[in-house]
């Protein structure tokens, strides 16, 4: 039985918060989204994707993926976020969010 993951939902723009850096030092970005709308006892976990400079929805050959688990310690299920570090000043980066449920991926999130 195949389940219908195209639901979730990701508040990238309303929920986005960066943090500044100094000059010469590299930025963090803190990412929240609400949990997946479809979750269920079967939800393991997220993978972020994100680049530089390039939509990751429409092209994500060459992303970073960094997967979190529901099991990973300090990460809360309930209010899901998430801190890229070191991110490189003046560089705009495109964020994407996919729930997974082991061998099973939902689609992306919007940017």
């Amino acid at each position: 039985m195949k389940r219908i993951l195209k639901n979730l939902t990701v508040c990238l723009l309303v929920s986005a918060f960066v943090i500044l850096p100094s000059i010469g030092t590299a930025a963090d970005f803190e990412l929240f989204w609400d949990p997946n709308c479809n979750a269920d006892a079967d939800l393991e976990g997220y993978y972020i994707y994100y680049k530089q400079d390039a939509s990751v929805v429409g092209d994500p050959a060459g992303a970073i993926d960094v997967y979190v688990a529901l099991t990973d310690i300090g990460f809360d299920p309930d209010n899901p976020s998430y801190l890229i570090a070191g991110l490189l000043d003046d560089v705009r980066y495109c964020f994407a969010v996919t729930a997974w449920y082991g061998d099973e991926e939902s689609g992306m999130s919007n940017e």
